[in-house]
Formats: structure tokens, C-alpha cells, sequence
């Protein structure tokens, strides 16, 4: 039951996160979007933003 609480918290700030990220950086012009680095880069940062989203939310 925990795990599913925290997916539900998880989600939507990655999802969010991936969608934006990815469309605000793919302007820079530097950026390889297709590359396995940018597409790491762009995980990492969801993910991050995701476990925030549940912590942030938990206080």
C-alpha cells in the first residue's frame, strides 16, 4: 500500500518534469537530445524532481 501512495506522488512531478525539461532544453542549441547522455540528463533530473514532489508533499 505504501508503494502505490508513493508512485501516486512520484509520477506526476517526473511526468512533468520530462515533458518540460525536454521541450525547454531541446531550444539550446548544444543540446543532443537524442544521445544517451542527454536523455540521462533529463532522467536524472526527473527523477529528482519526482522524490521531491513526494517528500515536499509528506511535510
Amino acid at each position: 500500500m505504501k508503494i502505490i501512495y508513493f508512485f501516486k506522488k512520484f509520477y506526476k512531478p517526473f511526468i512533468l518534469t520530462y515533458l518540460f525539461f525536454s521541450i525547454g532544453i531541446s531550444f539550446y542549441p548544444s543540446f543532443e537530445f537524442y544521445s544517451f547522455k542527454g536523455q540521462l540528463l533529463i532522467l536524472v533530473v526527473s527523477t529528482f524532481n519526482g522524490f521531491l514532489g513526494y517528500y515536499v508533499k509528506k511535510l
